[in-house]
C-alpha cells in the first residue's frame, strides 16, 4: 500500500488511472509465507525510488519497522506510538491499533 499527498495530485484529486508519483509513504505487511529476501528487495526499491518513509508491518511480532533509508531504521512495538512525519503531518497512532 502506498500513500501520496493530495498536493502531488493534479487538482488534488485521484487520477482515473495509476499516476506516476513517488509515494510519500509505503507500507509493506509481512506475511508468514513472505520471503525475507523478497521483502527486503521491495523495501530497497522503495528507498531507491526516493520514497521518504517505508513501514514494514509484522503482525506475527506486532512490530512496525520504519525505514527512512537502509541505515536509518527504527522498530516500534505494540506499546509505542508511531508517527509518519513528514508524510502525514500530525499523524500519530499507537502501534497496538494496527493489530486489533
Amino acid at each position: 500500500m502506498t500513500f501520496v499527498r493530495s498536493e502531488k495530485l493534479p487538482g488534488g484529486k485521484s487520477p482515473d488511472s495509476f499516476g506516476e508519483f513517488i509515494p510519500d509513504l509505503a507500507v509493506e505487511v509481512l506475511y508468514p509465507y513472505d520471503s525475507l529476501k523478497e521483502v527486503g528487495r521491495k523495501i530497497g526499491e522503495f528507498l531507491e525510488c526516493s520514497v521518504p518513509l517505508v513501514w514494514l508491518v509484522d503482525p506475527a511480532h506486532q512490530t512496525v519497522t520504519v525505514y527512512r533509508s537502509l541505515s536509518d531504521t527504527a522498530q516500534y512495538s505494540a506499546q509505542d506510538v508511531i508517527t509518519a512525519e513528514p508524510a502525514l503531518p500530525g499523524f500519530s497512532c499507537p502501534v497496538s491499533q494496527f493489530f486489533r
